[in-house]
């Protein structure tokens, strides 16, 4: 439906950073990041990958649960700890949103994208689910605004 979108499992600065660079030089009206972290890392390395995502130039940031990875943790204390920090990075509102899971981002992602957009879905609990959906919008010509079907998570093999 004229979106572009990348899966991929980058889920440290290294790896974000050469996605970032890569997906920069594709063309987009719009740039959007599903992005989660194991709650077993630093605040601090917590807090880099959403600096690293909106200094690179993403446009939208959905914050994702990985609720197999919460490392002691509670739920919903990474993502609170990454939305901080893109609020203190001055990040408006509408520029940042946050899903229960990679399947629930993946339906957000669709739900923002416009023909134009590049989509970086970073996947690892629920890859297989998030490619299956994927493959079958692409199988039934979905297009921007189409209705996006209920699928249930199923872990990543």
């Amino acid at each position: 439906g004229g979106v572009k979108v990348l899966v991929d499992f980058a889920h440290n600065p290294h790896g974000l950073r050469a996605l970032f660079t890569m997906a920069a030089t594709l063309p987009a009206k719009r740039r959007l990041v599903t992005l989660g972290q194991a709650g077993d890392r630093t605040e601090e390395a917590i807090r880099e990958l959403p600096r690293l995502a909106w200094e690179c130039g993403m446009d939208h940031i959905l914050l994702k649960e990985q609720a197999s990875h919460l490392r002691g943790r509670e739920a919903g204390e990474v993502t609170q700890i990454m939305g901080d920090e893109l609020t203190r990075l001055g990040v408006k509102k509408e520029n940042m949103g946050q899903a229960e899971d990679e399947v629930e981002a993946t339906r957000l992602a669709l739900e923002w994208a416009q023909a134009g957009d590049v989509l970086l879905l970073l996947t690892l609990e629920h890859r297989k689910t998030v490619l299956q959906l994927l493959n079958h919008l692409a199988h039934q010509s979905w297009m921007p605004g189409d209705p996006i079907p209920a699928v249930s998570p199923v872990a990543a093999s």
